[in-house]
């Protein structure tokens, strides 16, 4: 008996984690994004363009980890995984394949700006 009761509460505890494990990557905006700036919560800004992309323009804070380049998943894991992580690029290929990588290794929270840097300063954000 008592070991039925501990697989049901084990199990029971599995379900409870896996409900609030995101599974998939959360789709948001410029404007979102820069509401969500504005607020308490810290947020990790991840752009994954080129260099030469990141240095003609980029989201203040932002870290930049080239998708490209061929230690890309490696510098992805030694992020911090409690984090929580808007990606972005250009557009949205690339942040898509980065954040897609991040959910499937156990990230806690990633966004994916879908109008990227394009939509950022398309709506008047600044860069530096």
């Amino acid at each position: 008996m008592k070991i039925k009761i501990k697989t049901l509460s084990l199990v029971a505890i599995l379900f409870i984690i896996s409900a609030f494990t995101p599974t998939e990557l959360t789709i948001i905006y410029s404007k979102d994004v820069n509401k969500m700036m504005s607020g308490k919560t810290k947020y990790v800004l991840l752009d994954v363009r080129t260099p030469g992309e990141f240095n003609s323009g980029h989201i203040k804070g932002a870290i930049n980890i080239d998708v490209n380049q061929n230690d890309v998943y490696s510098k992805i894991d030694n992020l911090d995984k409690k984090a929580t992580y808007i990606v972005y690029c250009r557009t949205q290929n690339r942040s898509q394949v980065v954040g897609n990588y991040m959910i499937s290794k156990g990230f806690k929270e990633v966004y994916k700006m879908q109008d990227g840097i394009t939509g950022w300063v398309a709506n008047g954000f600044p860069t530096e």
